[in-house]
């Protein structure tokens, strides 16, 4: 909006700019991503989501659990391809995670605490422990022996062959 109207903007923001859009310019001018970010008490549901295309991931913080699914072929999200995944869905879990930690990282965005103890619940990575998604002969989660989804110092990049 602040490039439509002109308006100069030295800061970082979150969103991209709108203006192609409205200059009918042909193609897409923005990532086709949604990140949502729910650390504190809305409903008692702490969560994190990503949609990157048709896919759209779900991580649940007071269970630790992940649900995956494909919205062009289940848009009302009835089919939770996390609970028996396919070797292909378990590694598009698995990078999608990723991705949401990394954006989650790149925000500083908070997360939630647990009240008796005031322990912070971080994203914690898919347990997959096979995935093996650069294919390079180790589990991505070796790579990441925290399971946050970063890469430390002392870990490599589950996205690259290493």
């Amino acid at each position: 909006v602040l490039d439509i109207a002109g308006i100069p903007h030295a800061n970082d923001t979150d969103g991209c700019s709108l203006l192609p859009y409205f200059q009918g310019k042909p193609g897409p001018h923005r990532p086709q991503e949604f990140v949502v970010h729910f650390p504190h008490a809305h409903s008692d549901v702490f969560y994190s989501t990503l949609r990157q295309g048709t896919w759209k991931i779900i991580h649940r913080y007071v269970t630790r659990s992940w649900e995956l699914s494909d919205l062009a072929t289940d848009i009302a999200e009835t089919n939770d391809l996390a609970v028996h995944p396919t070797p292909e869905n378990a590694a598009r879990l698995m990078r999608l995670a990723r991705h949401l930690a990394a954006e989650l990282h790149r925000y500083n965005a908070q997360f939630p605490t647990e009240d008796s103890t005031g322990t912070t619940r971080a994203l914690l990575m898919p347990d997959l422990p096979n995935v093996d998604s650069d294919h390079d002969g180790l589990p991505d989660l070796q790579k990441d022996s925290n399971r946050n989804g970063i890469v430390d110092p002392g870990e490599t990049d589950p996205e690259k062959p290493n």
